[in-house]
C-alpha cells in the first residue's frame, strides 16, 4: 500500500447531514438598510485627486478615440 492509500484509509467516513436544516428559532426581520442618495458631484468629490486625475485622463483617451473613429468613417 503506497503512502497515499494509506492516509486516505485513515479517514473516517464523511456523514451527509439532512437537508434542508431545520430552523432552531424564527429569525426577526432584519432592520431595511437605508438609502442614501447621492449625486455624481458628491461622490466624485469623495474620490482622491490622483483617482480623479485618472479617470480624467481615460475619459478624454476615450472621447479622443470615438471622434478619431467617427472621423475614418
Amino acid at each position: 500500500m503506497n503512502h497515499s492509500q494509506a492516509h486516505n484509509s485513515a479517514l473516517p467516513p464523511i456523514r451527509q447531514l439532512p437537508l434542508p436544516f431545520p430552523d432552531a428559532e424564527p429569525m426577526p426581520s432584519p432592520l431595511p438598510t437605508p438609502v442614501v442618495f447621492l449625486s455624481p458631484q458628491q461622490i466624485w468629490a469623495t474620490l482622491p485627486l490622483a483617482m480623479q486625475l485618472g479617470v480624467r485622463t481615460t475619459l478624454l483617451r476615450v472621447f479622443q478615440e470615438v471622434l478619431k473613429d467617427r472621423s475614418r468613417t
